[in-house]
């Protein structure tokens, strides 16, 4: 058993750490003095502020829904294809383009997130909205109110298909590390109903963004200290790690939305620290399927359903996981993530014992 966890631990961190290799940095030639000439709080910026520092641009794609309820009708884009190009900001460089367009009807205002207003009353009816890139789906929202006080609005969204070239950021943001609480049960023929309650450590490598629809996925959660237990008071420990390929779906419902088909292996162990019971390297194949929504650009929920397959009889040797999370940005680049998760097992391990856990858990984590 220790030979397989140790394998299967070796190969989940060089999964982790492979990503760092593939970090970049982009150099480009810019001026010290203007290092401080975008406001930190705000993603958006006045127009006299930008002073784009390289010659080389990328697109950013202006996407409107369809339905004429849910737009501004009279606002007309001068384009729908922006380029980006990179400005100084915080000492480093980052990504911003321009918006342009024009109010058509008068007696209007125009208005961007509640923050600023972009064109008055009174005011000429070109309007120039500056926006600094955070991902490949960017939100923002428009609202236009009328003398009357009537008003309209209507949600962005920016498309920056090659987000991962230009925006600077660890590969270990994709790593995150969690701590919860957990409750385990466990059910043996020969033993019995066993019941605790466990604190847990749980680390994740899944990348948020990136434009390449294959990518990797892995996982491990494994019970720590055991703060309460029935009827033995030993504390056994369960181990699950699963490691997969992720293939990311075209979703035409929405941009806000990310859907991931995930297959691979998923390995369950306990160390049984003398208890009377227990069972030892479950491999099987898993499948599962993981749902993203974007909020906003700071936050995001998800949830994710997994099956696995111990045996042919599916029905007697099968595991089975679902789980909740939301996830949100920090202004220091860092991901505060809360979520809850179930995992359970039901399988054979022999003509007499039929072998039963069910894991429920609620986790904190931070990303490196």
């Amino acid at each position: 058993m220790k030979k397989s966890f140790a394998l299967f631990l070796c190969i989940l961190i060089r999964v982790m750490i492979s990503p760092l290799a593939m970090a970049q940095e982009i150099v480009t030639e810019s001026n010290p003095e203007d290092t401080n000439s975008i406001k930190k709080e705000n993603t958006k910026v006045s127009p006299k502020e930008i002073k784009p520092t390289m010659s080389k641009s990328w697109l950013a794609y202006i996407l409107r829904q369809k339905k004429t309820g849910n737009i501004i009708s009279f606002i007309e884009f001068k384009t729908l294809q922006v380029p980006i190009t990179l400005t100084p900001k915080d000492g480093g460089l980052s990504p911003i383009i321009e918006i342009r367009g024009t109010l058509r009807e008068p007696g209007w205002k125009l208005e961007v997130d509640k923050e600023r207003m972009l064109v008055d009353y009174g005011d000429e009816r070109d309007f120039t909205i500056p926006l600094y890139i955070t991902g490949r789906i960017n939100i923002f929202k428009l609202k236009a109110i009328h003398q009357e006080g009537k008003h309209i609005e209507e949600t962005l969204f920016i498309f920056a298909p090659n987000s991962e070239e230009y925006i600077k950021a660890s590969a270990w943001n994709s790593v995150m590390v969690s701590l919860g609480v957990a409750g385990f049960g466990y059910y043996q023929t020969t033993f019995g109903v066993y019941k605790s309650i466990v604190s847990l450590l749980a680390l994740r490598y899944s990348p948020l963004e990136v434009e390449n629809p294959l990518s990797w996925s892995a996982q491990l959660d494994m019970t720590m200290q055991t703060l309460y237990s029935t009827p033995v008071k030993r504390g056994p420990q369960l181990m699950e790690g699963n490691l997969s390929a992720t293939y990311r779906l075209k979703s035409n419902f929405d941009p806000r939305l990310s859907e991931q088909i995930l297959f691979g292996a998923k390995y369950v162990t306990m160390i049984s620290n003398d208890s009377p019971f227990g069972f030892s390297n479950l491999i099987s194949p898993e499948l599962a399927w993981r749902l993203r929504w974007k909020e906003d650009n700071t936050n995001y929920f998800g949830g994710e359903l997994r099956l696995s397959v111990l045996s042919q009889d599916i029905q007697k040797n099968r595991g089975l996981g679902a789980g909740w999370f939301w996830n949100r940005a920090m202004k220091n680049n860092h991901n505060l993530e809360l979520g809850l998760s179930y995992s359970g097992i039901v399988y054979q391990a022999d003509q007499i014992n039929e072998v039963r856990t069910d894991l429920f858990s609620i986790k904190l984590g931070y990303s490196l």
